[in-house]
């Protein structure tokens, strides 16, 4: 018996060695085998995930580095005492984002992945420490999501030890060295990084010794091809007292001639300064916003200061870096910059202004005018403004795109700064013919006037029009420049009747007669039966970016009792931008009929609702589903009232699906919010929730507010600093002349490190 037993045990053995896993493991292993490193040495660390052979679990796979803001893999490293996590600060401001990814499925043969510990430990004195790591990498198949844990099965390693030792100054030496030999090896900036160059990289990285971290900080450039932004993170990611090195580094660099100071590198020599502060909950939205309120409030005046040092400097800059360092001063211009700095940096940028691109001319006309205007341009303003014979047609459809259009639009705008009468001959040259070379838009600078000359000439154009393109140039300069005088033959283009191959020309042609025949649109804007059966979609929405007008809102007032969900979708979208209070009462009692409707339904209907259905009875019951939710967003938000509680409680009683319901809640919380959004090609004001098309509306607005209401002005980015400035600016300005208060953002941010002086 003991001798069967004993077999029993040896049989169970083996079938238990041999047995398949049924669940996923990782070991975690130092890729050379070595467990003995120096102080800022690289430790390169090797993920082996194994699993069940049925595929039944797969594992996200991103890049080599620490990317994302995703919290894959946990490290715990014992002792804490002398570590810390050189990524923390950055990943909660969001920075270090990467889209990179893949999949593996699992199996009994490893899916390896390779990376450094020192993204998520870096090692600040020396020991002994053991290191294991939870991963959040492995889901089923099939569930596994990048962007959600729920699915997600955890899988932790054992634990291994790691010697980390003094680093000495003859070993950092020596390390250096061999960096920079790698570093050196030549380079096809279009084929990918070779290993050795790869590997030298990230040892400059985390080496920390003062010449390295000088050098780290010398490739923050914008020529560093692949490696000027990892760099920026190592930077980040020191010490406190190896971010003071690099402090210094970085100013000796600003100081350097033949340095050219990046946007980069700018931001880099302010996060360098600032202390850590307590990290935000992940899970907690306030606490993460917070955390962002803190870290901009600390860096404002870092930048600021910043600004100045780089622009006493640029005086002593010579080419190309000159150049380059005016580029960056130029885009991070602060709102109060200092009078002596700008006008050096003006003086400069005028300097090199003959030599730069198009694009780049293009955008200091259009974005950077306020640091660079004088009568000293004069002269190229008018050379620029001039057409030539080659002369393309406009570029309606590439904003930004600095073409020969835009280049001439801009400098016409600015030579008309200095000799209106000049420059408007000019313009009456270019836009008097059938072919002309500026845009309604083009020309928004100049004062309310009429161009009767060029009408009939306009129209003939517009009429023979065969494209999109050609009828919104010659429709945007009669509705802009016209007089009436062919508002009977703009009458016949809105019949859809027109030449074959011919463009669409409705809506310019609606759109002039709703600016210049007000009695003839009333009866073009009414909705027939036979269109309310057929359903067909209003086009209030598209009118109001060509031309305002009452009659437009007195069209929406009537289309909200349409039996067509698409028209009352929208009118009652027109109403929020430009209503009165003479719509609140229309849009509530047709959003009471909409939910008597659905009022009760199963939240299945809603779910199936706003299913993408092909046949025409599913997609109106989506079209009447949605109009709730816009009914409800138009009378909580609404250029012509502030809800009020008896509003808010009737909208959200009578709201209907999970969806809906849970929107309407938001939106009636109380926001006191207001962004401004400056660019070549368009404007935006918001308050809230509520998208503000104009200016003269958004200070109608801001009458409806309580004098002395308190609100927040958030920084927006149009990606034209110049122009955002001076909208931020404005704000404040608009704010105080309204009687209204600008809300204090939080400022107790304690410790950071100050900025040396600025140079004179």
């Amino acid at each position: 018996m003991i001798r069967g037993a004993a077999i029993l045990v040896v049989l169970t053995s083996a079938m238990t060695a041999v047995a398949p896993k049924s669940t996923p493991d990782l070991k975690l292993s130092i890729a050379n085998g070595r467990n003995t490193f120096h102080i800022g040495e690289r430790i390169p660390i090797v993920f082996s995930f194994t699993g069940p052979d049925d595929g039944s679990f797969t594992v996200t796979l991103t890049g080599i580095n620490r990317l994302g803001g995703f919290p894959f893999d946990e490290f715990a490293v014992s002792p804490t005492e002398g570590t810390a996590d050189p990524r923390a600060q950055l990943l909660a401001q969001g920075g270090a984002f990467s889209m990179q990814s893949g999949q593996g499925v699992l199996s009994t043969k490893p899916v390896t992945r390779t990376a450094n510990l020192n993204e998520w430990i870096r090692f600040d004195s020396a020991g002994t420490f053991t290191v294991t790591v939870t991963s959040h990498r492995v889901g089923p198949t099939g569930k596994n999501n990048l962007f959600s844990d729920e699915h997600t099965s955890d899988v932790r390693s054992k634990s291994f030890r790691l010697n980390i030792v003094p680093a000495t100054p003859q070993w950092q030496k020596v390390t250096l060295a061999r960096i920079l030999h790698d570093l050196a090896s030549p380079q096809n900036p279009d084929a990918e990084t070779p290993p050795l160059r790869s590997a030298a990289l990230e040892d400059l990285c985390y080496l920390a010794s003062p010449e390295a971290i000088a050098a780290l900080a010398a490739t923050v450039r914008d020529d560093q091809i692949g490696f000027s932004r990892e760099a920026s993170d190592c930077l980040i990611g020191l010490s406190r007292p190896n971010r003071e090195v690099a402090l210094k580094a970085m100013n000796g660099l600003i100081d350097d001639p033949t340095f050219p100071v990046s946007t980069a590198f700018l931001d880099v020599f302010v996060q360098v300064q600032l202390d850590d502060l307590p990290l935000p909950v992940q899970d907690n939205l306030d606490s993460m916003r917070d955390f962002s309120e803190k870290i901009e409030a600390a860096k404002e005046p870092l930048s600021n200061t910043a600004w100045d040092i780089v622009a006493a400097a640029l005086p002593h800059k010579v080419e190309p870096a000159r150049g380059a360092t005016a580029q960056t001063v130029l885009a991070l211009t602060p709102n109060s910059p200092s009078p002596h700095a700008l006008a050096v940096t003006g003086a400069i940028l005028r300097a090199s202004f003959p030599a730069l691109s198009d694009a780049e001319k293009t955008k200091m006309l259009v974005d950077q005018w306020e640091i660079i205007r004088s009568r000293e341009l004069l002269p190229q303003l008018r050379q620029l403004s001039h057409k030539s014979g080659d002369d393309p047609e406009p570029d309606l459809m590439i904003p930004g795109s600095g073409s020969p259009h835009e280049l001439r639009a801009a400098a016409l705008h600015r030579w008309y700064e200095f000799e209106p009468d000049a420059a408007t001959r000019e313009i009456v040259n270019q836009i008097g013919s059938a072919t002309p070379l500026l845009t309604a838009k083009d020309l928004a600078f100049l004062p309310p006037q009429a161009f009767p000359q060029f009408e009939n000439l306009w129209f003939n154009a517009f009429a023979e029009a065969h494209d999109t393109s050609q009828s919104d140039l010659m429709g945007g300069l009669l509705i802009r420049f016209g007089s009436g005088a062919v508002a009977a033959q703009m009458l016949a283009q809105t019949s859809g009747d027109h030449p074959d191959n011919s463009g669409n020309h409705e809506s310019e042609a609606e759109a002039y007669i709703i600016r210049f025949d007000p009695q003839t649109a009333r009866r073009l804007l009414q909705r027939t039966p036979a269109e309310d059966m057929e359903c067909l979609g209003g086009g209030l929405n598209y009118l109001s970016h060509l031309v305002q007008a009452p009659v437009l809102t007195e069209a929406a007032l009537a289309a909200i009792h349409s039996p067509c969900p698409s028209a009352v979708s929208d009118a009652a979208t027109y109403l929020a931008k430009y209503g009165d209070d003479s719509a609140r009462q229309p849009l509530l009692d047709r959003y009471l009929d909409w939910s008597k409707r659905w009022a009760g339904k199963p939240e299945e209907d809603h779910r199936r609702s706003t299913e993408d259905l092909e046949t025409a009875e599913h997609r109106e019951q989506r079209e009447d589903h949605d109009l709730g939710w816009t009914l409800a967003e138009a009378l909580l938000v609404n250029q012509g009232w502030i809800p009020d509680d008896d509003l808010i409680a009737t909208v959200i009683d009578h709201c209907s699906g999970k969806n809906v319901c849970a929107g309407t809640k938001s939106l009636a919380k109380p926001n006191f919010e207001i962004t401004a959004t400056r660019s070549p090609d368009w404007n935006e004001y918001r308050i809230g929730s509520l998208n503000i098309p104009t200016f003269e509306l958004f200070e109608a607005k801001l009458d409806q507010f309580p004098k002395g209401t308190a609100f927040t002005l958030p920084h927006s980015d149009s990606g034209y600093p110049g122009l955002q400035r001076a909208v931020d600016a404005q704000l404040r300005t608009v704010l105080e002349k309204h009687g209204m208060r600008v809300a204090q953002k939080r400022t107790d941010v304690e410790g950071t490190s100050a900025s040396r002086t600025p140079k004179t």
